[in-house]
């Protein structure tokens, strides 16, 4: 099972050597955020595509721990009206 966290930005390069950030977004409380929020606005998850521009099957793949594209997270994260550094954790040591 997906743990609902994923790698982002996890290696840079400059040409001469890779910076390993060891980051993660933790999708799972984004996802709970999301849920809560709309919740307490009443509101379905459909809001998020008619309002936000967030479709259905994003919501899918956040809560099967699935990667967004960037543009998408910063959209979540400012409906939110949170700081994205919320949702990045420390990476787990495999």
């Amino acid at each position: 099972m997906d743990s609902g966290i994923y790698s982002i930005g996890r290696c840079f390069t400059n040409g001469i050597f890779n910076i390993h950030t060891g980051m993660e977004l933790d999708t799972i409380m984004l996802h709970r955020h999301i849920v809560r929020k709309l919740r307490l606005m009443s509101e379905p998850q459909r809001y998020l595509t008619e309002r936000v521009g967030v479709s259905r099957a994003t919501m899918w793949r956040l809560t099967q721990g699935h990667e967004l594209k960037t543009n998408t997270l910063l959209k979540l994260v400012e409906w939110l009206d949170e700081d994205i550094n919320k949702y990045i954790i420390k990476a787990r040591q495999k």
